[in-house]
């Protein structure tokens, strides 16, 4: 279709006859999407049926694989169709307060609930024993049942004497030359002891 005009009118006529064949392509498409369901439905139930009293033949064989190929499609299209729909309403109404809003976050609190549990071997759907029984497997998983705790015994170490241990806290009264001789045997570049100064200043001192 041509259409004669300012440049801003031809794109809008030529925007409303797209809607209008998109429409219809989707009409065609994913219109009828029930009732192309129901026909390879019903025919796969009546080989199903028939399969239960005598053998398939070959051809009605692979003519179930083909309905059930067909069938597959069709829920596709459908859930493709339904996706594209969920994405634009939710760029539209984004994360308003809305029903659409509301029956996603459902949607997905639904999907991470655990529904049920199997418990000592049964099944259990009380969700009061499923979050007791997870935070037991959990606790269990991550407790420390074989603690290995090294043990420090005397036989390893030499221990001083306590006239040895007395001297080392005496004060230094006298004998200035070897407590100096004693810091200059220090080696520089040393962290800094509890009063925050290191040896590099008791040397310059």
């Amino acid at each position: 279709m041509k259409f004669q005009g300012t440049p801003s009118y031809i794109i809008s006529k030529k925007l409303q006859n797209l809607k209008f064949f998109l429409k219809n392509w989707s009409k065609t498409t994913y219109g009828k999407i029930s009732e192309n369901k129901a026909q390879p439905t019903a025919q796969i139930d009546d080989l199903n049926a028939m399969e239960e009293f005598s053998t398939l033949s070959d051809t009605q064989f692979i003519e179930r694989v083909e309905l059930r190929a067909k069938l597959k499609q069709i829920n596709l299209d459908n859930a493709r169709k339904w996706l594209v729909r969920s994405m634009t309403q939710h760029f539209k109404e984004a994360d308003a307060n809305t029903k659409f809003f509301h029956s996603l976050a459902n949607g997905r609190r639904r999907r991470n609930t655990i529904q049920k549990l199997i418990i000592n071997g049964e099944d259990n759907f009380s969700l009061g024993d499923i979050s007791d029984e997870i935070s037991r497997y959990f606790y269990k998983l991550f407790q420390d049942d074989h603690t290995l705790r090294p043990q420090i015994e005397e036989k390893y170490f030499t221990k001083i004497t306590d006239q040895e241990s007395r001297s080392l806290e005496r004060e230094i009264t006298e004998d200035e030359d070897e407590a100096w001789k004693i810091i200059k045997n220090f080696k520089n570049n040393k962290s800094s002891g509890p009063d925050r100064y290191n040896m590099d200043l008791f040397k310059v001192v």
